[in-house]
């Protein structure tokens, strides 16, 4: 697949995951502040440079088509061979306000005719 050629405008914000529905990334954080430690759920984002970067340096996702692809798979193949259903309403809120122009929709479109898993009509 051309993973380079989705992401081409992508600049790593990660707006689409933040607006998305279905998406529920996050990272753990604990702070001490007066003497008491607590440990936060905060938002995070797959599509992220050091998102899976692990604590030996190694990155397994360390450029842009790697996390679409790990982003496309996740919600169109992984879910729906495990559960299913996608992690897509269709709501296109991550294709409105990307501000690189990705559409998801679109490369989820040429990936199916690619494989031959959508018959054009």
């Amino acid at each position: 697949m051309p993973w380079e050629a989705y992401t081409e405008g992508c600049i790593g914000c990660g707006t689409c995951t933040y607006l998305c529905p279905t998406c529920h990334c996050f990272e753990i954080k604990d702070t001490e502040e007066n003497e008491i430690v607590s440990r936060r759920r905060l938002w995070d984002s797959c599509m992220y440079p050091r998102f899976t970067l692990h604590a030996g340096g190694h990155n397994p996702r360390a450029a842009k088509p790697e996390r679409f692809r790990q982003r496309v798979l996740h919600k169109y193949v992984y879910l729906p061979q495990n559960y299913g259903f996608t992690a897509c309403t269709g709501c296109g809120r991550c294709i409105r306000y990307c501000p690189g122009g990705l559409n998801i929709k679109n490369a989820v479109a040429d990936i199916q005719k690619r494989t031959g898993e959508v018959q054009d009509a």
